[in-house]
């Protein structure tokens, strides 16, 4: 059912990640864009921002789309900050640009899977100018994290925004114990409403499963926008 609304009634949701085609039927089969999901309240429209291509050294330096360099998928490999840095102004950049448009930034929503995840993660938790309504973080990790650990003053996102980490046991690119690891030390920073499922079996993927409790996260966040209004 196509759906109209003025631009201050819409909640906007950004998505990172790889080709959207291998996970749109899993992870938004009732959250189409421009079209209204009769559980929800409000309307969602989707962005998705594509990577661009670049030698990657964990890749043998071969070209592959990348919002950063990758050295090594373990916390304690080097990390490409700068790299890390950009993709995060870049997704600042189109925050603006939507805030700009006319959508309140607490009716944005960022998120994305494995190094689009841990892109929102970083960009969520550095940004000041135009404060999100929510995180999704799939199958993915806190870049840099040992700079928040060393700073906490690094962090400028309200304790009180909800992220939603999920991640799969089976995972063989980023494994489980990186996602854990992040859940923990975003408790320990003071994010109260950081939740992380964990799915049993699930390699670095989606699933139903995974549809499912992103369905949970957004009904709650939808409730709570309502209460608000």
């Amino acid at each position: 059912m196509e759906a109209h609304f003025p631009s201050w009634f819409r909640r906007h949701r950004s998505w990172l990640g790889r080709d959207p085609s291998r996970i749109r039927s899993a992870l938004l089969q009732s959250h189409l864009p421009t079209r209204v999901s009769l559980h929800l309240t409000l309307c969602w429209f989707i962005t998705w921002l594509y990577r661009k291509a670049r030698p990657v050294a964990l890749n043998m330096n071969m070209v592959m789309p990348a919002w950063h360099d990758i050295y090594g998928l373990d916390f304690d490999a080097p990390q490409d900050e700068n790299g890390i840095k950009s993709a995060a102004e870049e997704l600042s950049k189109w925050v603006d640009a939507e805030v700009t448009a006319g959508i309140p930034a607490n009716r944005i929503i960022v998120g994305g899977f494995s190094q689009g995840g841990s892109v929102s993660l970083y960009y969520a938790l550095t940004n000041k100018k135009n404060p999100i309504t929510g995180v999704v973080a799939l199958s993915c990790w806190l870049p840099l994290h040992a700079r928040f650990m060393q700073n906490p003053n690094l962090v400028e996102a309200d304790k009180s925004l909800p992220i939603f980490q999920c991640h799969g046991t089976m995972d063989p690119i980023v494994p489980f114990e990186m996602g854990s690891e992040t859940s923990t030390i975003l408790k320990n920073m003071g994010f109260s409403k950081s939740s992380l499922t964990k799915i049993p079996g699930m390699g670095h993927s989606s699933s139903d499963r995974v549809s499912s409790f992103f369905d949970r996260f957004i009904s709650l966040l939808n409730t709570t926008s309502c209460s608000r209004r």
